[in-house]
């Protein structure tokens, strides 16, 4: 939807943002820089990571694989 409305620049840092794969002692990319935002703001509230993921924790938590995530 972004490119087709011209922003050709940032659509594929949007498009990569939501399925991140961060390696340790790279740079960081603006992908990366946009998905903490993302999950920094809550609605339109600045929350702590742990606030953002309390709730995800408490229902999903059990799970290895996703508290890893």
């Amino acid at each position: 939807m972004l490119t087709e409305m011209g922003y050709t620049g940032i659509a594929p840092i949007v498009a990569a943002h939501t399925d991140i794969e961060c390696s340790l002692g790279e740079p960081i990319t603006p992908s990366e820089v946009l998905y903490l935002a993302d999950k920094l703001v809550s609605g339109n509230t600045i929350v702590s990571l742990a606030d953002r993921f309390q709730g995800a924790l408490e229902t999903y938590g059990h799970d290895p694989e996703i508290r890893k995530k």
